[in-house]
């Protein structure tokens, strides 16, 4: 029997990022410490597809998310730890939330974004009344509350929370490899990202248009079914788990443009990690996480403006003693902080302390 039971109840499957990524890639090594998690996604992959592809939410399926998550929710006397990604129920109230955390003996919430802002900054007014409190409310009962960046862990302090921890969102170093060949005659400038976060590739048109007119880049685009931008050679790749480390492995830079606002502060920076665990140098807005995970001049650059952009590029083009120094560095930084080997104690305290 095991010692610990456990309702993992995510956001998405395991083709949303922020669930795989957070929960359920640790789930297989807790295993093996007498942990039974019973995993209860709110919204399947199917969803999260056709949401991609489409750009509307599909409501008959939101609503029999709903049912199901809530019959989950009945059984919860079973379990000696519930453990939530966000939220139990999006959009209804807190105190309907905080009335299954009695039914528990520990709860634990997980955040890697500012959800809190969904709701404060709601372009509809009554949501605003209603639940502009609701992540405040529902953290402050919580037993522990783990966040991805150091913005998200003043937050939750601030709410009151009781034990607050930071977990960084990690990558299993014994899938990402370090590619081993020199970067090619065209520099190959690496994004990952969805259709919800094309915005901010979107937003470095200008600047490698500019760059192409004196280096021979390409832009490709992980995640993406188009792009384009007259000027510079692109390709799309299509994301899928299996493959998404060969792809990076393919690129020669990863980048992570943001928009300096309230809710990329509660951004976590992932993609720097999968570049830099691929020994890739990274180049990213001074911004939020970003400046906690890159340390300027080793594993890459953080920029400012568009100018700041094009000569870092133009430096690990031209500068392949540099290259190969921070492509070194950023795999070895990754190793000591954001791997899931470094890391699984901390992760596992949180199940057994």
């Amino acid at each position: 029997m095991p010692e610990i039971s456990v309702l993992v109840l995510t956001r998405y499957d395991k083709d949303g990022a922020s669930s795989r990524v957070r929960i359920l890639q640790y789930l297989p090594w807790c295993s093996q410490h007498g942990i039974e998690f019973t995993v209860s996604p709110l919204l399947p992959n199917r969803y999260i597809a056709d949401l991609y592809h489409s750009g509307q939410r599909n409501y008959l399926a939101i609503a029999g998310a709903y049912l199901r998550r809530i019959l989950s929710l009945l059984r919860l006397n079973k379990y000696d730890i519930v453990w939530i990604e966000k939220e139990i129920l999006p959009f209804m109230s807190a105190q309907i939330e905080n009335l299954f955390y009695k039914s528990t003996a520990k709860v634990i919430l997980d955040y890697d974004d500012a959800v809190f802002l969904n709701y404060r900054n709601h372009r509809c007014g009554m949501v605003r009344r209603m639940l502009g409190n609701k992540i405040d409310n529902i953290i402050k009962p919580a037993d522990i509350v783990t966040v991805g960046n150091a913005y998200l862990k003043d937050y939750a302090i601030a709410c009151g929370a009781r034990d607050v921890r930071f977990l960084p969102s990690v990558v299993d170093i014994e899938k990402y490899h370090v590619r081993t060949d020199e970067p090619r005659d065209t520099f190959r400038i690496g994004w990952i990202g969805s259709p919800a976060t094309r915005k901010y590739l979107e937003s470095m048109s200008d600047m490698l248009k500019t760059l192409a007119t004196e280096h021979k880049i390409s832009l490709v685009a992980i995640g993406l079914d188009d792009i384009n931008i007259p000027g510079v050679e692109t390709k799309t790749v299509n994301w899928t788990e299996t493959s998404e480390v060969e792809e990076l492995q393919r690129l020669d830079i990863g980048i992570m443009p943001l928009f300096r606002t309230e809710w990329e502060k509660g951004k976590c920076g992932y993609k720097l990690i999968q570049y830099m665990a691929c020994g890739l140098p990274v180049v990213a807005t001074r911004f939020g996480a970003n400046t906690d995970i890159v340390e300027q001049g080793r594993e890459g650059f953080l920029v400012d403006d568009d100018r700041e952009w094009i000569a870092a590029i133009k430096q690990l083009i031209e500068n392949r003693n540099l290259y190969k120094d921070m492509s070194l560095l950023a795999r070895e930084k990754v190793e000591k902080f954001y791997s899931i080997q470094c890391q699984q104690e901390c992760f596992l305290s949180l199940f057994l302390h």
